[in-house]
């Protein structure tokens, strides 16, 4: 089942989170063919933890996809899957500082 793991800075309303999980599952079962309901996505707060990346500490949003890969599913097919849900955060959250999504 794909698992949708956000883990994010930036503070989120449930409204925010139920926009975001709608739009991911939305986005998921149309380019892959996968039912709604095995679709899960989850929020993890990490603003108090501590990251560095490239030895400079940072905060931010980003979003781990757990989903098993497919011969049918080329690098490209996930590469625009990416941009869209980089797109949908961008609709409902924002793209500016810290409620920018980073990384998928």
């Amino acid at each position: 089942m794909p698992l949708y793991d956000i883990e994010y800075v930036t503070p989120l309303t449930p409204r925010q989170q139920e926009l975001l999980a709608n739009a991911f599952t939305t986005v998921h079962s149309k380019r892959f063919n996968t039912p709604r309901y095995f679709i899960n996505v989850r929020y993890t707060d990490v603003s108090d933890q501590v990251v560095f990346r490239g030895g400079i500490r940072r905060k931010y949003n980003r979003l781990i996809l757990r989903t098993r890969a497919g011969s049918n599913r080329s690098s490209e097919e996930y590469l625009e899957h990416c941009k869209d849900l980089v797109g949908e955060w961008e609709k409902i959250v924002g793209k500016d500082g810290e409620m920018g999504l980073r990384t998928v």
